[in-house]
């Protein structure tokens, strides 16, 4: 699975993490990973670095931590700490989760800190990526996503993402356009691929003396001295990423999940974007209390599956099949229950009282 690379075949600094050796070993304690290095080795950076042991650590990542968004509607602020220390704290010292922000500075600041080249970058969702059929909608830039390059020597690039939840991937995909791209996804009937296609929201264009209603005509045809030939971009170009899945059958369609360019998005940004959706009254976070956690499936252990919380149930979801409730909440309590028991979430003692008159509190 070779990489690709990043625009111009740039390549990505050595930075600093936010992490010291000692919360690195931390870390990789928590999520069991195995052998388990010393600090001196951290330090060192003799970690091994591959894009095998890159998929070892985002599977070691997606079976410890759940994506969720619980402290937004439970605690009395009503915030999700995404500073590189507070979600460090709430998912590695606390036993909790958070939301694509937390998930992904947690994971930028251990590669760093391994040695990996890495940096974060930022995407738009399509809110409508479960249903293929309707029109891309997409939201302003409020996802977060990393680039890595994970070999010595090399700028082959690869993209990671442990903070997308539901659909998200499950091992690094190579940043390469199209099918060479594919990916397994949690198991043989899921795949991921990227793919650069215009963004279909743009107004930028490479006619712009032209409607663009005219393009097809004008293909082909000489026009103030120049060609217009079909390999010509057609307008703002971004990356995709794409995901498809088989139910007793072929696969269906590429459903299109969140578009980015390679602009590296920074931890303020992680912060100011985080903001955003914490101040928002509409879309699935501000509308529902979340929870996802993945699974090692015991049958085909190089496969996962996800157990998620949603609406009034948990259910557990495993590619190309039919999904299975597991629990239905009858009450805030119940709900509060079962997040600390299925997904091991703690949660403040006024925890039912702080989201009442919220969007996703449970009438009774």
């Amino acid at each position: 699975m070779p990489g690709g690379h990043l625009e111009n075949r740039l390549w990505i600094r050595q930075v600093p993490s936010f992490y010291s050796p000692a919360q690195v070993r931390e870390y990789l304690s928590v999520v069991r990973f195995d052998p388990l290095p010393e600090e001196s080795e951290i330090q060192e950076k003799k970690f091994e670095r591959s894009v095998e042991s890159l998929e070892r650590l985002m599977r070691a990542h997606l079976t410890t931590f759940p994506w969720e968004n619980t402290a937004l509607h439970y605690s009395a602020s009503h915030t999700m700490d995404v500073s590189p220390q507070g979600a460090f704290n709430r998912m590695v010292r606390d036993g909790n989760g958070s939301y694509c922000f937390g998930q992904n500075i947690v994971f930028l600041g251990i590669l760093r800190s391994l040695g990996f080249r890495a940096y974060s970058g930022v995407a738009r969702v399509n809110i409508n990526w479960e249903k293929p059929e309707k029109q891309e909608v997409y939201t302003s830039h409020t996802h977060m996503l990393l680039f890595v390059q994970p070999h010595e020597g090399s700028n082959l690039t690869y993209f990671v993402d442990v903070g997308f939840g539901g659909d998200g991937l499950a091992r690094p995909v190579p940043l390469v356009n199209g099918d060479e791209s594919i990916v397994m996804g949690l198991g043989p009937a899921e795949e991921n691929r990227l793919c650069k296609v215009p963004f279909p929201q743009s107004s930028l264009s490479a006619f712009a003396c032209f409607d663009m209603s005219q393009l097809g005509i004008l293909r082909g045809k000489l026009i103030l001295g120049f060609s217009i030939s079909s390999n010509i971009p057609e307008g703002q170009y971004l990356w995709t990423m794409e995901v498809r899945e088989a139910f007793d059958g072929p696969y269906g369609p590429w459903r299109q999940m969140y578009r980015f360019s390679e602009l590296e998005f920074f931890p303020v940004d992680c912060i100011d974007a985080s903001l955003v959706v914490e101040q928002s009254q509409t879309g699935i976070i501000a509308e529902q209390v979340l929870c996802t956690k993945h699974y090692v499936d015991e049958q085909h252990p190089e496969h996962m599956y996800r157990i998620v919380a949603a609406g009034r149930r948990v259910t557990k979801q495993i590619p190309g099949q039919k999904e299975e409730v597991l629990r239905r909440f009858t009450s805030e309590q119940d709900r509060v229950d079962t997040l600390k028991e299925i997904f091991g979430l703690s949660f403040e003692q006024n925890a039912t009282q702080n989201i009442k008159g919220r969007r996703p509190a449970l009438a009774r």
